[in-house]
């Protein structure tokens, strides 16, 4: 539950706490160690303070070695380098998650993300474009899409995803 708002601070502490412990009381546990990545990389979106980058890829590459064949393990690591500007090591994350789970939509999103990073706009658009196709109901790869194509000045096309959103979650203040 707390890390389902990680805009805020204290649910984001409230689940390292937790995460921690349960690390630490279940240590072969791949899924707790990539949850514990994506606490540590959600406190460092929050604070931008990158010893929770180095926290988040300590506790990625334990989930890593514990089981390989979890793609989370490399979103969580891709959206960690992104963060801290290391696109290229970022995109090989989403794409050793994509090997793996093919209609990842965080893997694609960040594939998206990473693309448009390294100023390549049409495989950033082609990125986008299958997340929100592969998941119709999922409010992250439409937000990412429409953003993209406003920041293109594609307007027009912006405004038809954006509009999208608010059917799609009419509660959300994002959409």
């Amino acid at each position: 539950g707390s890390l389902q708002r990680a805009d805020r601070a204290d649910e984001l502490a409230r689940a390292v706490t937790l995460l921690e412990g349960l690390a630490s009381r279940h240590p072969g546990s791949p899924a707790g160690f990539a949850a514990l990545g994506r606490a540590y990389l959600g406190r460092l979106r929050l604070t931008k303070d990158h010893a929770w980058a180095a926290r988040a890829v300590e506790a990625a590459e334990t989930a890593r070695r514990l089981d390989p064949a979890v793609a989370e393990v490399d979103v969580t690591l891709g959206q960690t380098r992104l963060a801290t500007g290391q696109v290229a090591e970022a995109e090989a994350g989403f794409r050793r998650a994509l090997s793996t789970d093919p209609g990842n939509a965080g893997a694609l999103v960040g594939l998206g993300r990473s693309r448009e990073a390294a100023g390549d706009a049409a495989g950033a658009e082609a990125a986008f474009e299958r997340a929100a196709a592969l998941h119709p109901y999922h409010f992250e790869p439409h937000n990412q899409l429409g953003g993209f194509l406003f920041a293109a000045g594609r307007y027009r096309d912006a405004a038809a995803v954006f509009r999208s959103l608010t059917e799609l979650a009419p509660d959300s203040y994002r959409a």
